[in-house]
């Protein structure tokens, strides 16, 4: 069965996107605290995906890597959603951002300098009382 890859509508989540970095990253953050604030996000931009599109969120993969060309080092953040829709195929949706690694303590840039990271994405709460 083939997968259908979309990007949807580029400019409105590179929007949303500027203006989390823009709101969400002021200090550094350990990984756990930038994977935290990154979950949130994901959660409302699956729901809001599921919502426009009429597709069943199944699972997903959030990745940060650090990446170092010359003398400069920055952080790679992506991540690819995969979604059934009603007719059982698979829609995969992925998008990712360069950061700034001044956004990661010491700590966590020593971390992805072991490796990447990745993680797995389940499907949010809908409904449910926070």
């Amino acid at each position: 069965m083939a997968i259908k890859t979309s990007y949807g509508n580029i400019s409105e989540v590179l929007n949303q996107i500027q203006e989390f970095f823009d709101n969400l990253l002021k200090k550094e953050h350990s990984l756990t605290e930038f994977i935290e604030v990154f979950s949130e996000s994901l959660d409302e931009l699956i729901i809001k995906i599921s919502k426009e599109e009429k597709i069943k969120f199944i699972g997903g993969k959030f990745y940060l890597e650090n990446l170092k060309e010359k003398d400069n080092e920055m952080i790679l953040v992506k991540y690819d959603f995969y979604f059934k829709d009603k007719n059982d195929a698979w829609v995969h949706k992925t998008n990712k951002k360069i950061v700034d690694k001044a956004f990661l303590n010491k700590e966590a840039l020593e971390e992805l300098k072991k490796g990447a990271k990745s993680y797995d994405i389940e499907p949010p709460e809908i409904g449910s009382d926070k």
